[in-house]
C-alpha cells in the first residue's frame, strides 16, 4: 500500500489509495509517522506538495525522512516540468531541491514531471480571461504542451501498481504543443462566442501586478513564467504517456468540449 501527501489531482488517484497521514507534520515527528507507516503496511508513498508552501515543505520533509525510517520500498514524487536547479522559476529551483532531498533517502524514486494541466484553464486568471472571452497573454512565440490531469493520474496509478524499480524521472505532456493562438481558436470553436487572444508587453504586466496587491515572490513567479514559456520550457511533445497507458494522451480540443460549460460567458 502507498499513502499520499495532499494529493490534488482529484479523485483519479485519490480514490486509488488511502491516507494514513493526517494533521500538521513537522520534521522531528518523522519516527512517529514513520509507525504509522509500519503499522498501515506501507510499502511506499506518493507525494504531490505544493514545493514553494513552507508548511507543505516541511510536512514533505518529514515525510521523507519518515520513509526513511520505515523503509520504504518507493517514494513517488509529482514534481513539475520546470524544477532545474537553474530553472527561470523561482518554484522549479524549489522543486529541484526537493527532488534532490528525495533522491537522497535512498529509496527507489520515480518523479513525474508534468507539463501545464490544461485543468489550470479552468480557474484563476486564465479562467476568468476566457469567461470574459478575452484571453491575455504577454507572449508571442511560446508553446505549451499542456497535459490532462486524468493522464497524470493514470501514469501514477500505473507507476503504483507496479513493482517498484530502480530511480526514474518521467516527463508526461500532451499530444501537441499549441501556441496561444491556437490555444484561442480552440475555445472559439467550442463555446457560445469567440475568444480574443490579447498579447500585453510583461513591462505593463509588471505594475498592474503591484496595483493589485501581489507580493515580490508572487510578481516574480508570473513573469517569470511567461519568459518560462516564451524560452520553449514547456514546448517538448515526450511519448511517455501513450507507452505506459497505451493509448494517446488527451487532447486540449477534447478537454475544452468536455468542459466548455465551464466557461459562461460573463456578459450574457
Amino acid at each position: 500500500m502507498l499513502v499520499q501527501l495532499k494529493l490534488s489531482l482529484g479523485a483519479n488517484v485519490a480514490s486509488s489509495f488511502n491516507s494514513v497521514v493526517h494533521g500538521s507534520l513537522v520534521p522531528n515527528h518523522a519516527e512517529n509517522i514513520a509507525k504509522e507507516f509500519k503499522s498501515a503496511k506501507a510499502t511506499g508513498l506518493v507525494l504531490l506538495p505544493n514545493a514553494i508552501e513552507p508548511s507543505q515543505w516541511s510536512e514533505s520533509q518529514a515525510l521523507l525522512a519518515a520513509a526513511k525510517f520505515a523503509n520504504l520500498q518507493h517514494i513517488i514524487l509529482i514534481s513539475t516540468y520546470a524544477s532545474h536547479a537553474s530553472s527561470l522559476l523561482p518554484s522549479g529551483v524549489a522543486w529541484a531541491a526537493l527532488e534532490k532531498e528525495a533522491e537522497e533517502t535512498k529509496i527507489p524514486l520515480t518523479i513525474i514531471r508534468p507539463t501545464t494541466l490544461m485543468q489550470s484553464m479552468l480557474n484563476g486568471t486564465w479562467g476568468e480571461s476566457i469567461c470574459g472571452r478575452n484571453l491575455s497573454v504577454s507572449m508571442n512565440r511560446a508553446r505549451i504542451s499542456f497535459v490532462h490531469s486524468l493522464d497524470v493520474a493514470e501514469v501514477v496509478n500505473h507507476t503504483m501498481a507496479k513493482p517498484a524499480s530502480p530511480s526514474t524521472t518521467l516527463h508526461l505532456t500532451g499530444p501537441e504543443a499549441l501556441t496561444w493562438d491556437e490555444v484561442a481558436s480552440t475555445f472559439s470553436r467550442h463555446l457560445d462566442s469567440p475568444v480574443r487572444l490579447s498579447k500585453v508587453p510583461l513591462w505593463v504586466v509588471q505594475p498592474s501586478l503591484w496595483v493589485r496587491g501581489k507580493n515580490p515572490d508572487e510578481i516574480r513567479e508570473i513573469i517569470n513564467l511567461s519568459k518560462y514559456y516564451e524560452a520553449g520550457g514547456e514546448s517538448e511533445v515526450t511519448s511517455t504517456v501513450e507507452s505506459i497507458l497505451g493509448r494517446p494522451p488527451i487532447s486540449f480540443e477534447s478537454f475544452v468540449v468536455a468542459n466548455k460549460s465551464q466557461w459562461p460567458h460573463l456578459h450574457q
